[in-house]
This record gives C-alpha cells, sequence and structure tokens, in this order.
C-alpha cells in the first residue's frame, strides 16, 4: 500500500510538486448526504448525496 507522501506508479505523480498534511473531516449532515472537508491551505468541501440503501443506512450508526 503507497503511504500518503510517496505516490504510487502510474498515478498523477509526474504533476505533483507537493505533498502537504491536511486536516480531513467526514461527516454525515443529512439524511443521505455526506461531506467532505479538506483543511490547511486546500480548503476544500464537497458534499455527496447517496441514495438510501441498506449500506449507506448502516454507515450512518
Amino acid at each position: 500500500m503507497p503511504r500518503p507522501n510517496f505516490p504510487a506508479p502510474g498515478t498523477l505523480a509526474a504533476a505533483l510538486q507537493d505533498a502537504v498534511q491536511c486536516p480531513v473531516t467526514v461527516a454525515w449532515t443529512g439524511g443521505t448526504t455526506l461531506r467532505v472537508a479538506v483543511g490547511g491551505d486546500v480548503d476544500l468541501t464537497w458534499e455527496l448525496e447517496m441514495g438510501t440503501t441498506a449500506i449507506t443506512r448502516r454507515c450512518r450508526q
């Protein structure tokens, strides 16, 4: 398994200039909405809306 600061061959490693560690939070914000936020200098947030299935119900427990 590749380590975070050393991307696996065949990925975007050739275009990568710097690898940084940033805080990441993942939280269910609604019945089927998962929010992922990356802090630090990246400051990226996105939300995923998922259908209700047995698997997504189990993930929210």
